[in-house]
């Protein structure tokens, strides 16, 4: 029976347990989730120049309007993008410079030898020497690093040879003196040949990870597999790098040309009313997604072509024949440039045109300034050569609105700072009288120490003299009668005649004030107090060593210290018994 329930036990157990794991996970496999949106994190902007002032801007697709320009040095340059890779390519000074688009300005910078035809695509860039076909391919995804004259070129292709990098990175070449278009599918690597091609003048582009020729003098296109194709109408321009498609798009004087890959042409026509005859007159063709663009600067003519719409055909406002179109394409945005006056139109968006150069150009500093204000820029040779042998405070020249700003600045400053100021000197000042205060009750104790505990022989009128700070009285002056300044423990100037007149009529006076309590010795003796002795009579006082000093209504004893005595007639504290009067002692003045 025991047995039997054991078994029970442990198989619901491992019942419970299976059920217990299989419960979440059947929820996780048939719930379908929740919808979440798909954010696009990829820019939505293009690079596009504008020659005659130097610049080359970003146009954001999104405001639809230029956000940022940087500077460049010469009119011959030109912008090659791959999303937030951006280069600038400047064929008089020979360099290759990166854009860095979270600061709009230039960054790292490679020269390339004179005269270099540039391709960039995937993440490559191909540079090629036309003199003798020197052949270089420079990463693109890193830092830039490039020596013409320290890297050996990957091959030597002779004059008038091209090259295309793909989307993908991969680069093909033509060499015309070998009849051989070549493919190299990345830096440092082998290059293969693909087929063989007899060509003079001709254009090179890349269609996905094919390559396609024009051989303008045969006015057919040429494949990577060898096969060619016979064009209906004159070629002028094949298109842009583009990604992967089933045709190519060549570009004639009034239309444009779907080749397919089979043979079949399609002619696309743009109603041109003044057909171009030179590249000047019409622009690259470019494939984008589903649709075709195409445009005539010598009409002004703009044809837009997408699958499954109808054509778009649409004049280029502020166009003229002289003008040099170019499309602009960064992953899926694209804008129709023009390279004479750096107008921009977004094709996508009726041909809207964007000119707001001006609130992007960067400020001139030579701009606006003269005479000693005019800035001007030194070299470090420059500013080594002139500097001097002590450093010196740097000197900041303001205008003289920035002037007198910075005085009203200073002033209102200076008026909180004094109020801060006053306020702490008063806390400092307190502090110091306090602890002064402290200081001179440690000496005052430290100085009537021998007072409050006499040895036989001390003088306790000395002693106390020395305690209140005052000069010691002449031998027949007993009591101090003169006030003092607790300030600075000073007899006060004004109160010195009152003090000698007081003298003067003690003396004349046969019975002085008494001033306090009447004082006992130490042993219980009464002590008669006198206002003034008489010249040269020694009293008894004198002789026995006076041990007490009254001054005002302070009365100073022996062993017991200072206290003040009460002038309210009602104290609560009974007053101390006076003992009884004794009679003058011989030689001496006043009452008892």
């Amino acid at each position: 029976m025991l047995t039997w329930l054991r078994r029970r036990k442990t198989a619901a157990s491992a019942t419970v347990l299976a059920v217990l794991i299989a419960t979440p996970v059947t929820i996780a496999v048939l719930h379908q989730g929740f919808p979440i949106s798909d954010v696009d994190l990829s820019a939505r902007d293009v690079w596009v120049t504008n020659g005659p002032k130097l610049l080359t801007g970003r146009l954001n697709m999104q405001i639809a309007e230029l956000n940022g320009a940087a500077t460049m040095a010469t009119r011959s340059f030109d912008v090659m993008q791959n999303g937030t890779d951006v280069f600038v390519y400047d064929a008089d000074l020979d360099s290759i410079e990166r854009i860095d688009p979270s600061y709009v300005s230039l960054g790292q910078k490679i020269a390339v030898p004179h005269g270099s035809e540039v391709s960039y695509g995937g993440s490559v860039i191909t540079i090629l020497r036309p003199s003798d076909g020197a052949l270089w391919i420079v990463p693109a995804d890193g830092e830039l690093q490039f020596d013409p004259e320290a890297t050996e070129p990957i091959m030597q292709l002779g004059p008038n040879a091209r090259a295309v990098a793909t989307e993908d990175g991969a680069v093909y070449a033509v060499s015309p003196d070998d009849g051989i278009l070549y493919r190299i599918d990345s830096p440092g690597a082998v290059p293969t040949q693909k087929t063989t091609v007899e060509v003079d003048d001709y254009d090179l582009t890349a269609v996905g990870d094919r390559a396609v020729i024009l051989d303008r003098s045969t006015n057919s296109i040429i494949k990577d597999d060898g096969g060619r194709i016979e064009l209906p109408a004159e070629a002028i321009r094949l298109q842009q790098r583009g990604p992967a498609e089933d045709f190519v798009v060549v570009a004639t004087g009034d239309s444009l040309l779907r080749v397919d890959w089979s043979g079949g042409v399609k002619e696309l026509d743009a109603d041109v009313s003044n057909p171009a005859t030179s590249e000047a007159g019409v622009s690259a063709p470019v494939v984008l997604g589903t649709c075709i663009h195409g445009a005539w600067s010598s009409s002004a003519r703009y044809l837009g072509v997408c699958e499954g719409r109808d054509a778009t055909v649409s004049d280029i406002p502020g166009s003229t024949p002289s003008s040099e179109l170019v499309f602009r394409v960064n992953r899926s945005v694209i804008a129709l440039n023009n390279l004479i006056d750096g107008n921009v139109w977004l094709v996508t968006q009726s041909m809207r045109l964007v000119e707001n150069w001006e609130e992007v150009t960067p400020p001139d500093l030579n701009e606006g300034e003269q005479g000693e204000e005019k800035a001007s820029q030194q070299t470090f040779a420059e500013t080594l050569a002139n500097r001097t042998e002590q450093n010196q405070r740097p000197h900041v020249r303001m205008t003289p609105e920035h002037q007198l700003g910075e005085k009203l600045h200073v002033r209102q400053r200076t008026g909180w700072h004094q109020q801060i100021d006053g306020r702490h000197q008063q806390q400092r000042q307190g502090s110091h009288q306090k602890q002064n205060r402290h200081r001179a009750r440690r000496r005052n104790r430290r100085a009537t120490k021998p007072c409050r505990d006499p040895q036989p022989g001390d003088d306790h009128q000395q002693c106390m003299l020395k305690l209140q700070r005052v000069p010691a009285a002449p031998e027949h002056d007993l009591v101090i009668d003169h006030p003092l300044d607790p300030g600075n423990h000073r007899p006060r100037p004004d109160e010195s005649a009152q003090r000698q007149e007081g003298r003067d009529s003690t003396q004349k006076s046969a019975q002085p004030q008494r001033l306090g309590q009447k004082a006992l010795w130490p042993g219980g003796q009464q002590r008669p107090q006198h206002r003034k002795t008489q010249a040269g009579t020694k009293g008894p006082d004198r002789d026995k060593k006076q041990r007490l000093f009254e001054y005002r209504n302070v009365v100073v004893e022996h062993r017991i210290g200072v206290r003040k005595e009460r002038r309210d007639t009602h104290q609560r504290r009974p007053q101390r018994r006076q003992p009884k009067a004794t009679p003058a002692q011989p030689g001496q003045s006043g009452r008892a």
